[in-house]
C-alpha cells in the first residue's frame, strides 16, 4: 500500500491526542498534556529562594530533594531555565537559574496554564485553566491521567 506524504501528515495529526506510529518511519507521535504539579512548583520555590541569596549565580540543582527530573518541566512554562551545557562528557549543566516569570508566579503576582501541550518536546499550546503557586503545590502526578487517551481541548 502506497501513501502519500500529504495523507501520512494529516494522519499522524488527527491521531497525536492518543498516539499514532508514523506510517512513512514508524515513529511513535504522541501530543502530551502535562500539568503543572508539585514536584515543579516546589523546585521552583526552592530556585527562586537560592538564586535571592546568590543574586546573578546558576544554582546547582543537585542540591535539592527532587528526583526524576520533573522540576526540568519547568521551563516548558517559561518558569526557569537551564545553563547551556559547555561539557560533552556530560548530559546537562545541572545549573539553574529562574525566569522573571518564575519569580512572579511565586510571589503571587501571575497565574500561569495548568497544563501544557507538548510535541516532540517542544511546546505547542496551552490549557485555558490557570492556576496559581499554591495551587500548583496542591497537584500530584497522576499517571492515568497523563496515559489516558482522552481528547485534548483545541491547540
Amino acid at each position: 500500500m502506497s501513501i502519500l506524504l500529504e495523507d501520512a501528515r494529516e494522519m499522524v495529526t488527527d491521531n497525536l491526542d492518543a498516539g499514532i506510529s508514523c506510517p512513512c518511519c514508524g515513529q511513535y507521535a504522541r501530543r502530551y498534556r502535562r500539568k503543572m504539579r508539585s514536584e515543579i512548583a516546589y523546585f521552583l520555590l526552592w530556585l527562586v529562594k537560592k538564586s535571592r541569596q546568590n543574586p546573578d549565580e546558576w544554582i546547582d540543582v543537585r542540591g535539592i530533594d527532587v528526583r526524576g527530573g520533573d522540576y526540568a518541566k519547568a521551563s516548558h512554562w517559561g518558569l526557569a531555565f537551564q545553563r547551556p551545557n559547555g561539557d560533552k562528557s556530560k548530559r546537562t549543566s545541572g545549573l539553574w537559574m529562574p525566569s522573571l516569570l518564575g519569580e512572579q508566579f511565586v510571589d503571587h503576582k501571575v497565574k500561569i496554564p495548568s497544563h501544557v501541550y507538548l510535541y516532540n518536546n517542544e511546546v505547542v499550546g496551552w490549557s485555558d485553566e490557570s492556576i496559581g503557586i499554591v495551587d500548583a503545590l496542591g497537584c500530584k502526578f497522576d499517571y492515568e491521567e497523563l496515559m489516558s487517551n482522552q481528547t485534548t481541548a483545541q491547540i
